[in-house]
């Protein structure tokens, strides 16, 4: 998680979509993997090339980030009927 945070960090502003850099540059950092859109960005990019074996741990990290945005979604909601 370390890694995903540094990355976030250093890499968010790399990109032309002011949101969508964050979620992206956290993700190349905890997958250790470098991601980049030829002639635009780079994220991770002192970080390892990503290779299709890449994928298979890709998506139970988004679907853990998913549980976590729906949950607190959840929780603020419910926070206003109590």
């Amino acid at each position: 998680w370390r890694q995903g945070f540094r990355i976030a960090l250093r890499d968010h502003g790399l990109t032309p979509s002011p949101n969508g850099g964050w979620p992206m540059a956290a993700m190349s950092g905890l997958l250790g993997i470098r991601l980049r859109k030829t002639g635009s960005y780079q994220l991770g990019n002192d970080l390892a090339l990503v290779r299709p074996s890449d994928l298979s741990a890709a998506i139970p990290l988004t679907r853990l980030a998913g549980l976590v945005f729906l949950s607190l979604c959840a929780l603020i909601g419910l926070r206003g009927f109590l």
